[in-house]
């Protein structure tokens, strides 16, 4: 007759692991980009990043056009609808273009996972949103965007092509350290994220920011 240990457990114990939150994907994003990117596939906290991020870059374009001129509840929700527009939109094409990071391993692209990397890169847009918010709110008045404002004091620049004052205007209104740390956030996640080659992350960054330039201008909106 066989003997069974008393002390036998039926069932297999395994460890508790805590869920992360929010805030400590967050904290994580802006202190330890690299780990996070690394270890993105188990964050569940995506969603909540998206509507935040989307909600601080809709209110602040709609405080600015408040700011700028009185406003009738028909613009602001215009404003609103094309700020969150704007940031869906981007979110799509910046999927598409880390799409080429999987293909360039040989893999088909991971969709689901290229949006988590575009809404966790966008992190520093929102930043900038709510700063801006509150130096507005402090009575503070913002002017150009980005290095726009300086252009018009550089001697040579209005002897410049008009195509190439175009592009130097909108490169300029991007070129913010939110902005550049933005870029950084969509290199670590090409690179760590998807597990793409140093150089397909980078072309994914120039990609971007040749998109970037060349919209308004293509657009006429620079």
């Amino acid at each position: 007759m066989a003997l069974t240990p008393r002390d036998t457990p039926n069932t297999i114990q395994l460890p508790f692991r805590r869920r992360r939150s929010f805030l400590s994907d967050v904290g994580q994003a802006m202190m330890q980009p690299r780990t996070f990117f690394m270890g993105l596939r188990q964050s569940p906290v995506w969603g909540m990043a998206a509507l935040v991020i989307v909600a601080l870059i809709t209110l602040a374009e709609v405080q600015a056009l408040g700011s700028a001129s009185p406003t009738t509840p028909v613009d602001t929700w215009a404003t609103a609808l094309v700020a969150i527009a704007r940031v869906v939109f981007t979110w799509i094409l910046q999927a598409i273009l880390l799409s080429e990071v999987s293909l360039f391993n040989g893999i088909a692209p991971q969709w689901g996972l290229n949006w988590r990397v575009a809404v966790w890169a966008s992190l520093p847009l929102g930043f900038m949103a709510a700063l801006q918010m509150l130096y507005r709110s402090g009575g503070g008045v913002i002017g150009e965007p980005g290095l726009a404002g300086f252009l018009p004091e550089l001697p040579w620049f209005e002897t410049l092509p008009m195509l190439l004052q175009q592009i130097l205007r909108a490169l300029s209104s991007n070129l913010t350290l939110f902005w550049l740390w933005h870029l950084l956030l969509l290199y670590l996640g090409a690179r760590f994220a998807l597990k793409g080659r140093t150089w397909a992350a980078i072309l994914v960054v120039v990609m971007w920011v040749i998109i970037v330039v060349m919209l308004p201008v293509i657009t006429n909106r620079a």
